[in-house]
């Protein structure tokens, strides 16, 4: 679906800049005229409220492949908005999610848990931000702006868990699946920045496509099992400091706009 918006989004950007150099040609007599002064960026300020969504990948310690471990490609969903005290410079917020599929193929499982797996799941790992900051907005023309952020605050994790598939001869003692080991990043603080171009389609709402960094660092708790044919049984927790779960994101926004 990311995919999909994201070329949607591009097919769209680049229609109406289709538009906004043929109707420069043809001096505004095209079918779709340039909006009338005023209905674009003009000296408004670009109050704004975003629905962003995206694809996403993993550019910190889970990107590498190298890893028992590794980060797949995966999405980005938000809400953020800013209110522009002045015509390029604002103040506001956001509240995102990501989200990415993890591959267990490089773990080894140890003796006894291979010997009664069937199979590994992982279930996916990603972030929670609520972030503050300055936007920034600069107009090109009356259809399009171009956009920035640099917003900054608290940044949590979601667990992610290494799942065995008991084979059918130890389901009585294990059930079907257990878990190897549960990873839960702790709370800490995070960065976002963010350049876009927006698209003035109509007076009150515009698309917004972007590129965006979001950089987080997180202590991450396991709570590992030994697992094996008589059962399963906790091993004592750990910490693993400072893992990096920073990702870069490609998406599109729909925009409300309240100049």
């Amino acid at each position: 679906i990311s995919d999909v918006l994201v070329g949607a989004g591009i097919g769209m950007l680049g229609t109406r800049l289709g538009y906004v150099i043929v109707n420069h040609f043809a001096n505004c007599r095209g079918e779709n005229p340039l909006p009338p002064p005023g209905s674009g960026t003009g000296d408004r300020r670009p109050h704004f409220v975003d629905i962003k969504g995206g694809m996403a990948e993993l550019t910190g310690d889970l990107g590498s492949r190298e890893n028992g471990l590794f980060g797949e490609n995966g999405s980005q969903f938000g809400v953020e908005g800013a209110y522009f005290p002045w015509m390029h410079v604002g103040f506001g917020g956001e509240w995102s999610l990501s989200s990415f599929p993890l591959n267990a193929e490089n773990v080894v499982l140890p003796p006894g848990a291979s010997q009664v797996s069937d199979g590994v799941f992982v279930t996916p790992m990603g972030t929670q931000s609520v972030y503050l900051g300055p936007y920034f907005d600069v107009p090109l023309g009356r259809t399009f702006s171009l956009t920035g952020k640099l917003t900054a605050g608290w940044s949590s994790g979601a667990d992610a868990a290494v799942i065995l598939e008991i084979a059918p001869a130890f389901q009585d003692q294990l059930g079907s699946e257990t878990p190897l080991a549960v990873f839960t990043p702790q709370s800490g603080f995070g960065w976002a920045t963010r350049l876009g171009i927006r698209a003035h389609i109509f007076p009150h709402s515009s698309l917004l496509l972007f590129g965006e960094y979001n950089s987080s660092i997180h202590d991450v708790e396991v709570a590992a099992f030994d697992v094996s044919p008589a059962g399963s049984t906790p091993l004592p927790p750990r910490t693993i400091p400072g893992v990096d779960l920073s990702y870069a994101s490609l998406g599109l926004a729909l925009s409300i706009m309240a100049w």
